[in-house]
């Protein structure tokens, strides 16, 4: 069993190869320069709600079935598209999506911020990515086995 999402041989440098590589891509809720999310207000980020959901549903197009799997690295850029501050949001697979989610049959999952602002211990930080890197090793392995 694996813990992690993106296999060791691979770096940020390569995440232009990864749909091709593993089937497996990334964006933002907003497009801008920065990386500070602190620096953007709720008010703003609100703003990228429909260019998202825009690029999720062409995205989703383009590989003709969209993403099985979609994770937000962090719970804030989530919870903006709940467009309420009143969701408690988990870590973990959400059960709940926002009311206007663009992607129906799509497993949503919410992870720890990389930038270790938000206070935990190391287990706390890594289960929610390991839980979901077994859930794509399942679905690796159900793809193998179907094909």
């Amino acid at each position: 069993m694996t813990d992690a999402i993106v296999q060791s041989k691979y770096s940020i440098e390569d995440q232009n190869i990864l749909p091709s590589e593993m089937a497996i891509g990334f964006t933002d809720v907003g497009l801008f320069e920065g990386s500070n999310a602190a620096s953007f207000t709720d008010g703003f980020m609100k703003t990228w709600i429909p260019d998202f959901y825009r690029r999720l549903l062409a995205h989703s197009r383009r590989a003709t079935g969209g993403p099985e799997f979609i994770a937000f690295a962090g719970k804030r850029q989530f919870k903006i598209l709940f467009e309420t501050g009143k969701i408690d949001i988990q870590y973990g697979e959400q059960t709940i999506l926002p009311v206007n989610w663009p992607l129906r049959d799509v497993r949503v999952w919410v992870l720890p911020s990389s930038s270790g602002r938000a206070v935990m211990t190391s287990l706390e930080r890594s289960s929610p990515y390991t839980e979901l890197a077994c859930e794509l090793e399942k679905k690796s392995s159900e793809f193998k086995i179907n094909n």
